[in-house]
C-alpha cells in the first residue's frame, strides 16, 4: 500500500461506508517477534558507557561530563540500542543495565579483534588479489583489519565475541556494517583463499556448464578468480567493479559474496543460540533485504524527519514483517522534536537524540532532556494506546489512503498539520487513536477537527485530548522514579452530544486523541472534500441513519426548509457549506466547512520551464530502445558519442510501456545506457536557481541524473539530483529526503536565489539546506540515470521537469498534484 496523492479524495456516493472501511477493519494485525522494539519503547543509544566526569571517549565529540545512565533515567529509557562493549572492563555498562532492568543490546562488527579486548586483528580477514590485507579505507587509522565473512576463522573471532557478551548479560546482538564482504567489494574485494576456493564451489553448484564454457572455465574445481584477474592486469585494491572481468562472471562474483554474508549470519546465529539456550535476537545497521532475511530487525540512519516520508518508511517494515529502528542523521532540536513525535505517531520506532551520529564533519548529537523528556513521558504515559495499536489511515499535506472511499477525518487548517490513525485489528468497539503532528511550531493556533461518522463507530464520538506538558524538573524527576507518568501530560475531555466537528484547542507538536462511540443518535454532518481546490470540487455529506441532511452555501444558518442534501454537491468557486442534520430527535449542531478555488498553474507556457520530459510522450513500443527522448519542452536527450571512463559505449535505454504502476517509463538496467543533453544546465543558468521534479521508481536511493559530463560521469561544482539526494557543488553540501525502494515517487528539489535548497517528496517537505550558489557545473549536461564512478544506476523514469527558477508554493503545488494525479502509486 502506497500512500501519496492529495489531501482528500471525495467519496464517490452519498451511502454510509461499509463496515470493512472502518479503522479496526483497516489496521492490519503485525506479528512482533519477542524481543524487538515495541511502539511504546524509548530506545537509548549510548554508543560507549559514559560516566559523569569522564571525557567522551568520541574523539570527535569532545564533550565531558556525559552520563548514560543519567540520561537514560531523564528520558525513561526502556532499552539501550547499539551500545559497543569492547573488553572486561566495560562490562558495567550490561551489569548496570540488567540492574536496572532495561534490556541491552549490544554491537559487533567486522573489526572485532582476535581476542576479546584483544589488539590484534590477524584471523579470518580480506585479502586482496596478491594476498595482502585489505580494510575499509577509514578503518587504516584504527590500525584494524577488516573480517571476511567467508573465512572460518573470523566466524570462529565473531562468536568468541558474541559468546562473552551474552555471556556478561547482553539481551540483543547488534551487527555494525553487517554486509561485510559486499562492503568490502568497494575496496578491492576479498580474494583469501576460502573466498577463491568457495567462488568456485558457488560456480559448481550454482552455473550451468553453457554459462562456464562462455565464461572460459573448463573446470570449476581448478578454476582460480584470483588468479584470472590477475593474468588480466588487474590491480590490488581497487574497487572491484573497475576490475577488468568477464561481466557474467563479476556478476556471479557479487552473488557469492551475498550469499556468503548471509550464510555468515545463519551460521553464527544458529551456533550462539544454540550454545546460549534461548533465541538470542539479532539487529543489524542495514534495510538491505539479503540482510533482513538473516536478522530480527533493522536499525538505520535516517534523513528527514517528516512525518508522511517516516509514515512510508514503517508502513514498508512492516510488509517485510522486520521492524526499523531510526535514528536522525540531523542536528537541531526542533527537526529532532519532530522526528521523535513522528515515529510514535506513524508506528515505528527511533533512538533518542542523546549521543547519535549526524554527519561526518560534525560532532555527536547530545539533546537536552527539557527538549526531549517530555515527549518520551508521553509514549510511557501512552502505552496502552500504542502497543497493539496498528496504522489504519494518514491525512494530511499530499497524503491519500486508498483504502477509504473517502477520508475519515477532514482538517480545517491543513498546511502544517498531519493525523495517523491507529486502531486495534478487528476490534470495532476498541478506542481509536489518532495522532495530529505540527510540522513547524504554531503553539497559538486551535484547529477544527471533523470525523466522518460512517468511519467512526457510525455516529458521533466522544472525544480525549492528551498532550505533553512543558518541562519541570520537581515532576519529571519524581516520574523516574516513580515510573508513573499521568502528571506529565494534559488531558482535555470533548463529550458535547452529537458531535463530529471538534474545534481543537492549540497545541505544540503532537497531541493524541483517543476517540470513542457516542451513543446519541444525533449526529452532526461530515462534509468531505479538499478545502483548497483547483477546477471543480466534489462534496459529499454524511450523517447518521434516520437523519436527514439541510444544507446552505450562502452562509446562512441551515432550517428545516432549507435545501434537502440528496446527492454530492459539485463547486466551482469559493464558498462556504453549512448542514445540520434533522430527526427524531430534533436538530443537531451546524457543521460549517469553507472551500477555497484556486487557479491551476499553467506550467506548460512559463518560459522559465526548459525542459519537461514525458515518457507517455514517446512512440516506441513495449521493450524498444529509446535512442532520443523527444522532450515536450527543451532538447531531445540522446545517447551520448563519448565513451564511460571503463571504455565501454553509451547505448540507448528501453521503454516500459507499464513499468511506473501502469504508465510509461524508460527503463535504464544500469549497464552502461544513458541518455542526456550536452550542456543543459549551465547554458540555462539553473546554478543560481532551480526547481525540479522526478517522477521515478527504483531499488536505489541514488537513481536519478547528473547535472555535470554528458556521459554522466564527474565534474566539479557538482549536481547530481536522485531519489534520496541532492548534491549542490561539494558532496558534505547535500540534502536527503528518504526514497523507498520499489515505489513510484515524486521527488523535488527548489534552491532560491539565496542559496535555501529545499527537498520534497510525494508533496511533503523532508529537509532543507543552506548553500552557496556556484557559477556554473563540472560539464553542466543533464544525463541520466545518475553514476558513481562507473556504475550506472538502475531504474525507471517517467516524468521530469526542470526550471530555472524557484516556483512559488502554490506553482510547486500544482505540479504536484499533476503529477500526483497522473502516477497515483506503486
Amino acid at each position: 500500500m502506497h500512500f501519496k496523492a492529495f489531501f482528500l479524495l471525495a467519496l464517490a456516493a452519498s451511502s454510509l461506508f461499509p463496515a470493512q472501511f472502518r479503522p479496526s477493519d483497516i489496521a492490519e494485525a503485525v506479528s512482533r517477534m519477542p524481543g524487538v522494539p515495541r511502539y511504546s519503547d524509548v530506545c537509548l543509544s549510548s554508543r560507549w558507557y559514559r560516566k559523569d566526569g569522564l571525557r567522551d571517549r568520541d574523539p570527535k565529540a569532545h564533550v565531558d561530563g556525559l552520563d548514560t545512565f543519567q540520561m537514560a533515567r531523564d528520558l525513561f529509557a526502556t532499552r539501550f540500542e547499539w551500545a559497543y562493549i569492547m573488553n572486561q572492563g566495560d562490562t558495567e555498562f550490561i551489569r548496570k543495565a540488567n540492574e536496572g532492568g532495561i534490556p541491552i543490546c549490544v554491537s559487533v562488527n567486522t573489526l572485532l579483534a582476535d581476542e576479546v579486548g584483544g589488539s590484534t586483528f590477524l584471523r579470518g580477514r580480506t585479502r586482496d588479489l596478491t594476498n595482502g590485507f585489505t580494510t575499509r579505507p577509514d578503518t587504516w587509522q584504527w590500525n584494524v583489519l577488516w573480517g571476511c565473512s567467508i573465512h572460518p576463522d573470523y566466524r570462529e573471532v565473531w562468536l568468541k565475541h558474541a559468546r562473552f557478551l551474552v555471556g556478561n548479560g547482553a539481551t540483543a546482538l547488534q551487527q555494525d556494517d553487517p554486509s561485510f564482504n559486499v562492503q568490502a567489494l568497494h575496496f578491492g574485494g576479498c580474494f583469501c583463499d576460502a573466498c577463491d576456493a568457495g567462488f568456485s564451489a558457488f560456480l559448481k553448484r550454482t552455473a550451468t556448464p553453457a554459462q562456464l564454457t562462455a565464461a572460459g572455465i573448463n573446470d570449476p574445481s581448478t578454476f582460480s578468480y584470483r588468479a584470472m584477474l590477475l593474468a588480466l592486469g588487474n590491480k590490488p585494491r581497487e574497487p572491484f567493479y573497475k576490475y577488468k572481468s568477464n561481466p557474467w562472471l563479476k556478476e556471479r562474483f557479487v552473488a557469492f559474496q551475498t550469499w556468503g554474508v548471509q550464510d555468515f549470519f545463519r551460521y553464527v546465529h544458529g551456533e550462539l543460540d544454540r550454545t546460549a539456550g534461548k533465541k538470542i535476537t539479532y539487529s543489524c545497521n542495514s534495510e538491505e533485504p539479503y540482510l533482513q532475511e538473516v536478522h530480527d530487525f533493522a536499525v538505520a540512519e535516517y534523513y528527514s524527519p517528516m512525518p508522511l516520508t517516516l509514515y512510508e518508511t514503517f508502513a514498508i517494515a512492516r510488509k517485510r514483517g522486520k521492524p526499523v529502528v531510526l535514528t536522525l542523521a540531523k542536528p537541531g532540536v526542533f527537526d529532532n522534536r519532530l522526528f521523535v513525535a513522528s515515529s510514535y505517531a506513524t508506528g515505528g520506532s527511533v533512538i533518542a537524540p542523546w549521543d547519535v551520529y549526524v554527519g561526518s564533519y560534525v560532532p555527536r548529537f547530545y539533546g537536552k532532556k527539557e527538549d526531549f523528556a517530555p515527549l518520551y513521558a508521553m509514549a510511557r504515559q501512552m502505552a496502552p494506546f500504542l502497543d497493539g495499536y496498528e496504522d489504519a489511515g494518514a491525512v494530511g499535506p499530499e497524503a491519500f489512503d486508498a483504502r477509504y472511499p473517502s477520508s475519515p477525518i477532514t482538517v480545517e487548517n491543513p498546511s502544517n498539520l498531519y493525523a495517523f490513525i491507529r486502531a486495534v485489528p478487528k476490534n470495532p468497539e476498541a478506542p481509536v487513536v489518532v495522532h495530529l503532528l505540527r510540522t513547524a511550531p504554531d503553539p497559538a493556533t486551535g484547529i477544527t477537527l471533523s470525523f466522518n461518522p460512517a468511519a467512526f463507530f457510525g455516529g458521533s464520538v466522544k472525544l480525549r485530548m492528551i498532550t505533553p506538558i512543558a518541562y519541570d524538573a520537581g515532576p519529571f524527576s519524581k516520574a523516574s522514579e516513580t515510573k508513573r507518568f499521568d502528571a506529565l501530560v494534559e488531558t482535555r475531555v470533548f463529550a458535547d452530544p452529537s458531535r463530529t466537528q471538534f474545534r481543537l484547542p492549540p497545541f505544540d507538536l503532537w497531541a493524541m486523541l483517543v476517540v470513542e462511540k457516542d451513543p446519541n443518535p444525533l449526529v452532526q454532518p461530515y462534509l468531505s472534500g479538499e478545502r483548497v481546490f483547483q477546477g471543480s470540487q466534489t462534496v459529499t455529506l454524511v450523517a447518521a441513519p434516520g437523519n436527514e441532511i439541510r444544507y446552505t452555501l450562502d452562509d446562512r444558518e441551515p432550517g428545516p426548509k432549507s435545501p434537502l442534501y440528496s446527492a454530492p454537491l459539485v463547486i466551482k468557486k469559493s464558498l462556504t457549506i453549512k448542514a445540520r442534520s434533522f430527526g427524531p430527535a430534533g436538530a443537531s449542531a451546524v457543521a460549517s466547512a469553507a472551500f477555497t478555488a484556486k487557479s491551476a498553474f499553467d506550467f506548460a507556457a512559463d518560459p522559465a520551464l526548459l525542459l519537461w520530459l514525458k515518457a507517455d510522450a514517446l512512440a516506441e513500443a513495449d521493450g524498444a530502445p529509446v535512442p532520443e527522448w523527444k522532450a515536450a519542452k527543451g532538447p531531445s536527450l540522446t545517447v551520448p558519442p563519448t565513451a564511460f571512463p571503463d571504455g565501454a559505449t553509451p547505448v540507448a535505454p528501453t521503454l516500459s510501456a507499464g513499468g511506473m504502476g501502469g504508465k510509461a517509463a524508460v527503463s535504464f538496467s544500469g549497464n552502461h545506457d544513458v541518455l542526456s543533453a550536452p550542456g543543459l544546465l549551465n547554458e540555462f543558468g539553473v546554478s543560481r536557481a532551480f526547481t525540479v521534479f522526478m517522477v521515478t521508481r527504483s531499488d536505489d536511493p541514488l537513481f536519478g541524473f547528473c547535472g555535470n559530463m554528458d556521459n554522466g560521469n564527474g565534474g566539479v561544482p557538482r549536481f547530481y539530483a536522485t531519489r534520496g539526494s541532492l548534491i549542490y557543488d561539494q558532496i558534505p553540501q547535500s540534502v536527503n529526503p528518504s526514497s523507498s525502494a520499489g515505489y513510484v515517487e515524486t521527488t523535488c528539489y527548489a534552491m532560491d536565489p539565496e542559496g535555501q535548497v529545499r527537498a520534497f517528496k510525494n508533496g511533503a517537505a523532508s529537509g532543507s539546506l543552506s548553500v552557496k550558489p556556484v557559477a556554473s557545473f563540472g560539464g553542466g549536461a543533464f544525463a541520466m540515470p545518475f553514476m558513481s564512478g562507473n556504475v550506472c544506476r538502475k531504474g525507471m523514469v517517467s516524468e521530469v521537469l526542470v526550471w530555472n527558477r524557484c516556483l512559488s508554493e502554490d506553482e510547486r503545488a500544482s505540479v504536484t498534484r499533476y503529477l500526483m494525479k497522473k502516477y497515483p502509486g506503486k
